[in-house]
């Protein structure tokens, strides 16, 4: 019984050393002065912000580049076959589609960036 109980409390004391230890480490990661961090890690953030930003553009007009280009090519080849299956005005719909989403993710994405606290 005494055995059982000597044990039981080394056990809590070794669960509460570990629970501080991961305190510490955990302090020390997430505390850029405690950590060593370079005084620019801001600035770094917001190079990055800058990268998504541009990626966000990039990611919008290859969007629209390959919708225009498939609605031009469907286009093509049912001129081609001569069954004229596929109209002008199908390209037009396909164009405007691509247009609107990659516009709209060319708008909103950076003001959801700068909202949740990007900047530019």
């Amino acid at each position: 019984m005494f055995k059982q109980l000597i044990a039981s409390a080394c056990n809590a004391l070794q669960r509460a050393q570990v629970r501080r230890q991961q305190l510490a480490v955990m302090a020390v990661a997430l505390t850029p002065v405690l950590a060593h961090a370079d005084d620019d890690w801001l600035a770094k953030l917001n190079e990055y912000a800058d990268y998504v930003q541009l990626g966000l553009y990039a990611l919008s007009f290859t969007l629209f580049l390959c919708c225009t280009a498939y609605g031009g090519i469907r286009l093509m080849v049912a001129r081609l076959a001569g069954d004229h299956s596929y109209g002008w005005m199908d390209f037009l719909q396909i164009f405007v589609i691509g247009a609107a989403v990659g516009g709209a993710i060319a708008v909103f994405a950076p003001w959801a960036w700068k909202a949740l606290g990007g900047t530019f």
